[in-house]
């Protein structure tokens, strides 16, 4: 899951990318389950268990240096906006408590 920032007077956007994955969490707060729907508006239909979106661990990168961000590649799905914010508060609230751990992707 993609979470991009532009700081105000930045020419830059600073990316946070959370992993979603089919390993369920060993922590309750570290992960949100993503619901059936937003597995189909998030084009994640074909994975047949269930999945997770990892709020204490991220990946930082900045997307106009980025070696890892393909800007001409098709998204595969959106999840829908209140569930895009439900991630955004928990991640923020990991972050704050210093729960979560970033990986710098710009080395």
């Amino acid at each position: 899951m993609l979470l991009p920032v532009r700081k105000a007077g930045s020419k830059e956007t600073v990316l946070y990318l959370l992993a979603v994955s089919t390993v369920p969490p060993t922590d309750r707060d570290g992960a949100i389950e993503v619901p059936e729907i937003e597995r189909r508006r998030g084009g994640l239909s074909e994975w047949k268990a269930r999945c997770w979106v990892y709020v204490n661990e991220y990946n930082r990168d900045v997307a106009e240096r980025s070696f890892y961000l393909d800007p001409t590649a098709d998204p595969i799905g959106a999840f829908g906006a209140s569930f895009v914010n439900k991630i955004a508060v928990a991640f923020r609230a990991a972050v704050l408590a210093k729960a979560s751990a970033a990986v710098d992707r710009q080395d």
